[in-house]
């Protein structure tokens, strides 16, 4: 009985996944801030500006 009632919450799940796109469900586990901020990181590393991003993953290892 436990295996049925667990496979029908999956079931549920998949399809309530299957609606959604990728931006949807970011959007909906990761606040706006982050969002900006991993934006503006994958970005810099298009453009291979590396040094940025370095220069402030050390500065938030310091805090």
């Amino acid at each position: 009985m436990r295996k049925i009632i667990y496979q029908l919450l999956i079931a549920l799940f998949c399809i309530s996944l299957a609606g959604c796109d990728q931006d949807t469900i970011l959007q909906s586990f990761a606040p706006k801030e982050d969002q900006a901020l991993a934006s503006k990181y994958f970005s810099l590393l298009k453009n291979r500006q590396l040094s940025e991003n370095l220069s402030h993953a050390d500065k938030t290892e310091q805090k």
